[in-house]
């Protein structure tokens, strides 16, 4: 159990502001009242389900075999119909999941797990994988997203240097070969213009948007006590540059514009975070600890 009780607060004050303001964006423009809220529905219940899982004493879980699970469910899209020869979903009868927006938090946290035990070749392939399968989807937001903090675990935290500037160098590529082929699905105005909706408010309006997403990845910058500092740093800059590129593309904004997935995965990572805050056992290798 965590020693601060506050620290079981942290999560709706960083997200509760955005999918609230979110939610009144979309009443104020007419929005299915059930879209409108499904998302504040999602992060109560979610907060809940966190705030047991940060009680209940950790389990590990074996990092090779989570990695080889999440790259499944990346390949299974390409098997989902998609949109316009666009394949980020994975649908399970009504529900579209958007697999990268609830798994790439966690991969990221498991691949730094992974090099603690000197998996440096198992590390370098999988994130060249996921990169893959998010340029072919494609998907420039999530793979930006994925593969900046990625390329700065590569270079400080594994041994060799060729093999994490080999890894770099295709990353790279890949991100400036997502931005040159965009997609063309066209934005919806409560997913990926929710923020267009909150401006049409008003400037009051506007600067409280702007302050709730400023709050998102907040907490994994100023939680200056944690014992992973630069690995929670990096999954704060992950959920930012989320956000950044919404301004440069038709991508979702995430928890303001509608949608579970990424909620779903900004919960996990906030659990992570708060799990681990004031965590002293020493970590196993190989195995994603305190989760």
């Amino acid at each position: 159990m965590t020693r601060n009780r506050f620290d079981y607060f942290i999560t709706p004050m960083a997200a509760l502001p955005a999918v609230t303001i979110g939610a009144v964006a979309m009443k104020a423009h007419a929005v299915n009242g059930l879209i409108a809220t499904s998302n504040l529905v999602f992060v109560v219940v979610g907060w809940l389900i966190s705030c047991y899982v940060i009680y209940k004493n950790s389990k590990s879980i074996n990092g090779t075999l989570m990695t080889c699970l999440i790259i499944a469910l990346y390949a299974l899209t390409f098997v989902d119909p998609g949109i316009d020869n666009v394949h980020r979903w994975l649908s399970i009868g009504p529900i579209s999941l958007y697999i990268s927006s609830i798994f790439a938090p966690i991969l990221i946290i498991t691949l730094w797990t992974l090099l603690k035990d000197n998996k440096d070749l198992w590390v370098s392939a999988i994130t060249i994988t996921v990169a893959i399968l998010l340029a072919y989807q494609p998907d420039a937001s999530q793979l930006t997203a994925f593969a900046i903090p990625m390329g700065i675990i590569l270079y400080h935290k594994v041994g060799n240097r060729f093999i994490s500037l080999f890894t770099i160098c295709i990353l790279i590529f890949l991100v400036i070969l997502s931005w040159i082929h965009l997609d063309t699905l066209p934005a919806v105005d409560y997913v990926e213009e929710i923020f267009g909706l909150v401006m049409k408010m008003g400037s009051i309006w506007t600067v409280l948007g702007i302050i709730s997403l400023i709050l998102i990845p907040l907490p994994f910058f100023v939680t200056l006590n944690h014992k992973e500092r630069l690995l929670s740093g990096l999954l704060g800059l992950y959920f930012t540059i989320l956000i950044i590129t919404t301004f440069f593309g038709n991508f979702p904004v995430p928890l303001m514009g509608y949608g579970i997935s990424p909620i779903a995965g900004y919960l996990m990572a906030m659990t992570w975070l708060i799990k681990n805050k004031d965590n002293k056992r020493p970590e196993r290798g190989g195995e994603l600890v305190n989760f």
